[in-house]
């Protein structure tokens, strides 16, 4: 039996991201542009990351919230929200398609929060905002994304 991993693809300059559903808890639209990579919400106890400034890509154009899970998902405080640009749609990755990334990323600081890279048969069609979907993919981690981001911040 053939395993595939249902990922969201969101599209960035020069690659997608692949963020996998199964750490999703729900989507939400998101109408601005974050000024950070990293703002904390004291009203909604939310932590909301800019994937798009955490990975030096242009920020604009922001349009969807993900919401992961944490164990606790009936409660709509405390979660952490990847900010991102539109999802451009959900797809499966087969698991014998996800490669390990090669060691010359390693020394790229966020190099950390992926699990692999895929070489996607897309030919550069154009998604939303004009983004070209690409032929490479990387795959969040986004509990490893999440881990480090909490023994890197103190909240007041």
């Amino acid at each position: 039996m053939r395993y595939n991993m249902r990922v969201f693809l969101c599209p960035y300059g020069g690659f997608s991201l692949a963020i996998p559903m199964d750490t999703v808890l729900s989507v939400t639209l998101y109408g601005k542009n974050p000024e950070k990579i990293i703002e904390y919400n004291q009203e909604n106890q939310n932590t909301y990351i800019s994937l798009p400034l955490l990975f030096n890509c242009e920020n604009r154009d922001v349009r969807h919230g993900i919401i992961l899970k944490d164990g606790n998902d009936e409660q709509p405080e405390n979660k952490f929200v990847l900010l991102t640009y539109a999802i451009e749609s959900e797809t499966e990755l087969a698991a014998d398609k996800i490669y390990p990334l090669p060691c010359s990323f390693t020394f790229m600081k966020f190099s950390q929060f992926f699990m692999g890279i895929v070489f996607n048969s897309r030919h550069h069609q154009k998604t939303s905002g004009d983004i070209p979907a690409q032929d490479l993919v990387l795959l969040l981690n986004p509990l490893h994304l999440i881990q480090n981001i909490k023994k890197e911040i103190k909240y007041d």
